[in-house]
């Protein structure tokens, strides 16, 4: 079986044994792997549920303008 692969932006091909590598030594450095891995992804929770209320309030700042005819 082939090992999966993807392009990146620049067309180099990265091969999952490359990307497992990385992951690897990124989380070597911790003390704590399972410690970081929440980190991270408690940071990714944070940055979508800003993303998320700045878009809604964004969304409903536009449609109160569009209603009042500004």
């Amino acid at each position: 079986m082939r090992a999966r692969e993807s392009t990146t932006g620049g067309g180099t091909t990265v091969g999952a044994g490359a990307a497992n590598g990385f992951y690897e030594a990124f989380y070597s450095a911790f003390d704590d792997q399972s410690a970081a891995m929440n980190s991270i992804l408690k940071g990714k929770e944070l940055f979508t549920q800003q993303a998320l209320k700045t878009y809604w309030i964004n969304l409903w700042s536009e449609s109160g303008k569009l209603k009042a005819g500004c």
